[in-house]
């Protein structure tokens, strides 16, 4: 039986073309309004409580998803500054003291998550309060 997702994730698998394999993308939007500076609020711990059960689910779902033979990315907002998802390699390894995705420091609660580390991080403005993410891996 398949894990519950977290609230909010669409899961794609395709035919990778050029390789012979198959790409699991999985795209999410975490519980919002849960942190501050990478920890969370203590005041709100029904709400951290939602936050981590979603991180679990999501990384159940990476598991299950690399068991099944995909290579896996997982991208998205996680409302969390710097998460790391098991099994997957965050954009942003190396390169904690870049430009962040929101507002002018550091805060990074939007990443690429894949199965090796990013060779390039571009962020591209958008209408939103978020940067996007674009990152380059040779994988």
């Amino acid at each position: 039986m398949p894990t519950e997702p977290p609230r909010v994730v669409t899961i794609g698998v395709y035919r990778d073309r050029h390789a012979d394999r198959t790409v699991a993308m999985m795209s999410y939007h975490l519980a919002p309004g849960v942190e501050h500076g990478a920890r969370y609020i203590p005041d709100r711990p029904l709400l951290r409580a939602r936050h981590e059960a979603e991180i679990a689910r999501l990384e159940r779902l990476v598991a299950e998803h690399q068991r099944a033979g995909h290579v896996v990315y997982a991208v998205g907002d996680s409302n969390f500054d710097s998460l790391r998802l098991a099994g997957l390699t965050s954009a942003w390894e190396g390169r904690e003291h870049r430009p962040g995705t929101i507002g002018a420091g550091t805060r990074k609660l939007d990443d690429v998550h894949g199965p090796g580390p990013a060779s390039r991080v571009t962020l591209l403005t958008t209408p939103s309060d978020h940067k996007a993410v674009v990152a380059t891996r040779t994988d």
